[in-house]
């Protein structure tokens, strides 16, 4: 659990909650760890797996309606500038 808040950039009081919140929905489960029972895994239920689909699917959709608007080259040049902020955030996120 804290390496996904770590990795969401979330403390881990925020997680747990949000956590509860998706157990009570059934779209995802808490498993202990075999050997450290102080280790949780989370997992998608196949009702989680589902809904993730159709939100893939769905943004898939948005996205290629979105990028149909906006020429090549101006694609290319976003692409660039998100990749070179996702880079920022991560080193931002690294620091102590």
């Amino acid at each position: 659990m804290s390496n996904l808040a770590l990795r969401l950039g979330l403390d881990n009081s925020t997680l747990t909650r949000n956590i509860q919140k998706l157990e009570k929905m059934e779209l995802v489960k808490r498993h202990s760890d075999n050997y450290d029972k102080r280790i949780h895994r989370i997992v998608l239920t196949q009702k989680g797996s589902t809904l993730l689909g159709l939100i893939e699917e769905r943004l898939g959709v948005q996205n290629a309606h979105i990028l149909e608007m906006i020429d090549l080259d101006t694609q290319e040049h976003l692409l660039s500038v998100l990749e070179k902020l996702s880079w920022a955030l991560e080193c931002m996120r690294e620091r102590p």
